[in-house]
């Protein structure tokens, strides 16, 4: 049996395979019509409803944009709106670093072979005009993951040991000039990874997981984790911090060197992941105090911004992003608040650009990338939504170049509920939650959303919510539910909702199934009680089948009040019928299909058996007067992995 969390996991894996098959499903006889022919979307799609009265399906997932286009791993962006040239190269691997080349274009590393079909391993240079610079190759045999552009030179770090296709040795950094020759002198030869490079002056800065720079000119090479070298020459110069463990990035502002990443010490003295020393190798007083990895920073005057992991600056709570003084270290007002890791940074003026793998900015859509005011920290209109996440922003001009592990950015904006037409066309309908859905009913005119949201269209919606097919949000039905809605279903005047909540309305207790009057009142009867989450709802007359990850439903008139996985209620009163599949495991989807000799409900999920008989991951058993408990059918397709999605269409 799996976890709910594992059940998530392999939800969202599994769910655009699963909605691939429902597509080609027709509405009724309408054999003919089809919605795969919509371009797609960013991000799964959890839920498609049946049409309404005009064809248009409603689909709800965790996608915020649709039909975006193929970009490969890299995307230029407006450096204003965040729209995405189409036409720029793609690159078939992951983007890890990015900078700029001074003249419109950008320096790239990763771990690629390709871009725009052009053989380039690792790192390349894409000129202003799109186009792959022929001439720059330095065809290095492992990742890239920092550069930094000084005049003529460009500075590569990485895992590497050999450039130029094997012909020349470069352990983990290497200097290849913008004409693309490779320095023959420049060779610092470390011991280890190269994560990040900053350059300042006559210095160039390295830090990453090394130990030793074999070019330091006396028998002690330790340089443990930074070091700097002679830009010209690549002999080590005596700073040395000495930290405890990997720097992930450096920025460079004047006589500091911003270091970010995993460490605990410099030298022996407390540094928790963010420190400055100064050209001299001194440690400064600054000291942001972070309780989790560094993978950004931006230096912009008397601010530094950090990203990455953390959770607290200083014991301030500032979630993955934080900017803070350049000189105290203390953590300023600004707060951007993005829901998981900040991997990149990139500051222009009075935007700072973030990249990472979030879903939400202040509580604002946001996939992967977000441009935030460097005052007020509040998300601006720029979303370019890229479909996985963002690794390095190189900002030029105009332009901000993203790099990644995504495929795919911008597109139309789509915060995870969308409408499709009978043709397969996006309509105007545009709830804008700020997460995921998870399940769909359609009523009338009204279309009911249920799963992970807080808001819907900035106003305040607890997992649950109406909106009109004309895209307006229903001011009264507000269910205010305390935990996921996973499972609707929709009958006459009653709104049948599953999940993982306990409580409506904040305080009124409905364990895991509730119903709610399309007029917003919940009903004071009807209330299951199960033990455990409901993921799927099907209603058909007078019943209601609820399947789950549940073994008990409360409302079972007699002593025994097993279900497991699988039960049907009274559509008015909730009480329990004799139905009872007794399933060995989880029931993720359930569909009804009623015939002269009563009905057949159609079950599948990660169960292996039905009252004790094979049945591997679906199974149909029967409602039919002469056995109350159900009949199980011979119907056994006998499946090869779970099911999560079920619908039927005439005899099929």
């Amino acid at each position: 049996m799996i976890s709910s969390r594992n059940f998530e996991r392999r939800f969202a894996t599994a769910a655009v395979a699963s909605i691939v098959a429902l597509l080609s499903f027709a509405s009724g006889a309408q054999a003919t019509e089809r919605i795969s022919v919509v371009p797609g979307f960013n991000a799964p799609v959890n839920a498609i409803s049946e049409p309404d009265s005009n064809g248009t399906r409603y689909l709800g997932g965790s996608f915020t944009a649709f039909n975006p286009w193929g970009t490969g791993s890299g995307a230029l962006t407006s450096i204003t709106s965040g729209a995405v040239n189409p036409s720029f190269p793609k690159v078939n691997g992951s983007v890890d670093v990015v900078a700029a080349d001074g003249s419109g274009g950008f320096y790239i590393g990763g771990g690629f072979s390709e871009v725009d079909g052009i053989a380039r391993s690792n790192a390349a240079h894409i000129n202003a005009n799109g186009s792959v610079d022929p001439s720059w190759n330095p065809n290095l045999n492992g990742y890239v993951y920092a550069i930094a552009v000084s005049g003529s030179n460009v500075y590569l770090g990485g895992y590497f040991n050999r450039a130029n296709g094997g012909a020349d040795i470069r352990n983990y950094a290497a200097a290849v000039g913008t004409d693309g020759t490779l320095d023959p002198s420049w060779n610092p030869n470390l011991d280890g990874g190269v994560l990040a490079i900053g350059v300042s002056g006559s210095n160039v800065y390295l830090g990453g997981s090394f130990s030793t720079v074999g070019s330091v000119p006396g028998p002690d090479k330790t340089r443990n984790n930074a070091a700097a070298v002679d830009a010209t020459t690549g002999i080590a110069t005596g700073w040395h911090p000495n930290l405890n463990n990997y720097v992930r990035v450096i920025g460079v502002s004047g006589s500091n060197v911003y270091l970010g990443g995993g460490f605990s010490a410099v030298a022996g003295t407390p540094r928790n992941r963010a420190a400055a020393v100064n050209a001299a190798g001194n440690l400064t007083d600054w000291n942001p105090d972070l309780n989790n990895d560094v993978y950004a920073i931006g230096v912009s005057g008397s601010t530094v911004y950090l990203g990455g992991f953390f959770s607290t600056a200083g014991g301030t709570a500032r979630n993955r992003v934080a900017a803070v003084d350049a000189t105290t270290g203390i953590a300023t007002d600004w707060n951007p608040n993005p829901s998981d890791a900040v991997l990149a940074i990139g500051v222009s003026g009075s935007t700072v650009y973030l990249g990472g793998e979030f879903n939400t900015v202040g509580g604002t859509p946001r996939n992967n990338a977000a441009a935030v005011d460097a005052t007020t920290g509040i998300a601006t209109d720029w979303n370019p939504t890229p479909d996985s996440s963002v690794r390095a922003i190189g900002v030029s001009g105009s332009t901000v170049y993203l790099g990644g592990l995504f495929s795919t950015a911008g597109g139309t904006d789509r915060n995870r509920a969308a409408a499709v037409n009978a043709a397969g066309n996006l309509t105007s309908w545009n709830p804008d939650l700020n997460n995921g859905v998870s399940a769909i009913g359609v009523l009338g005119s009204t279309v009911y959303l249920g799963g992970y949201f807080s808001t819907v269209g900035g106003t305040a919606r607890n997992y649950a919510a109406a909106v009109g097919t004309d895209g307006i949000l229903d001011p009264d039905w507000n269910p205010d539910l305390n935990s996921r809605v996973r499972a609707i279903g929709v009958s006459g005047s009653n709104v049948y909702l599953g999940g993982n909540f306990t409580t409506v309305g904040g305080t009124t207790i409905r364990n895991r199934a509730a119903a709610v009057g399309t007029n917003g009142t919940l009903d004071p009867d009807w209330n299951p009680n199960l033990s455990s989450a409901v993921l799927a709802i099907g209603v058909s007359g007078s019943t209601v089948y609820l399947g789950g990850e549940f073994s008990t439903v409360g409302s079972v008139p007699d002593p025994d009040k097993t279900r497991n996985y699988a039960a049907a209620v009274d559509a008015t009163t909730g009480i329990a019928t004799d139905w009872n599949p007794n399933l060995d495991s989880y029931v993720f989807a359930i569909a009804v299909a009623s015939g002269d000799a009563g009905s057949t409900v159609y079950l599948g999920g990660e169960f292996e058996a039905v009252r004790g008989e094979d049945r591997i991951y679906a199974a149909a058993v029967t409602t039919n007067g002469t056995n109350p408990a159900g009949t199980l059918t011979d119907w056994n397709p006998d499946l090869s992995d779970y099911v999560f999605a079920i619908a039927v269409s005439g005899s099929n």
